[in-house]
């Protein structure tokens, strides 16, 4: 009798196992999903380009451990040069007097442009019925490219009605193509639109350990480290 007491106390046991493992799967699924958002060019690359466009494919496998791991593989895109930025100045002396003239370099091409592919990691800050939020953090690698056009032109500035020449500029295209380790720390918001659909807003810092060229005939220096601002919105299915 205590044998067959000892093997029904197991047996129920199991059967709770077995139903909390399966709630668990079920609060942790198999997630796929696609991203689409704005990059914003920090620090020194805020200077060779302004705002961009990223895309992104996720997935996270069922997982009960925390962090939580899952894969990225992403896109980010920086095809206009910034305008404000991208000016060159010279000194030119005019009647005894040293002047400073700033002169803009329109239509110099400036494009950069990366894909990667990253292990992410999320932390549970908040999980409700319709709502949740995480923290994240990715590490991984990226190819990207560097685009500077070829500048031809002359420069010069008016003086007093006068015009005056202040540079003769002929620089060839320069082209890099590098691979480069990366790493992001930011934040998701997800709300639940229908199942198994949730909406998603995530923001990052992100930082590609590259370094873009500098060209002095054009005053453009060297950029160390590629930092932007990511903001996305995304359609995650939940399987």
């Amino acid at each position: 009798m205590k044998t067959f007491e000892s093997c029904l106390l197991a047996a129920l046991l199991l059967l709770s196992f077995m139903s909390d493992a399966r709630a668990q799967l079920i609060r942790s699924p198999y997630v796929v999903g696609a991203e689409v958002g704005r990059s914003l060019p920090l620090g020194g690359l805020a200077d060779r380009v302004t705002a961009g466009w990223s895309g992104a494919i996720v997935l996270q496998p069922p997982s009960e451990d925390e962090p939580r791991w899952g894969a990225r593989l992403e896109m980010l895109s920086f095809t206009e040069g910034n305008a404000d930025a991208l000016v060159l100045k010279r000194k030119k002396e005019i009647a005894g007097v040293e002047r400073v003239f700033e002169l803009p370099l329109t239509g110099l091409d400036v494009k950069v442009q990366a894909v990667g592919l990253l292990a992410t990691g999320t932390v549970p800050v908040f999980q409700g019925e319709f709502v949740e939020a995480d923290g994240s953090f990715g590490f991984g690698f990226y190819r990207w490219t560097s685009l500077r056009g070829a500048f031809r032109d002359t420069l010069t500035a008016d003086s007093l009605g006068t015009p005056v020449r202040l540079a003769i500029l002929n620089v060839p295209q320069n082209r890099q193509q590098e691979w480069s380790g990366g790493i992001e720390v930011g934040t998701d918001l997800r709300v639940r639109a229908f199942e198994p659909v949730w909406l998603s807003l995530g923001v990052r810092y992100k930082l590609i350990i590259g370094e873009l060229w500098p060209a002095l005939a054009l005053d453009m220096e060297n950029v160390s480290g590629l930092q932007m601002f990511d903001v996305r919105l995304g359609v995650h299915a939940r399987l």
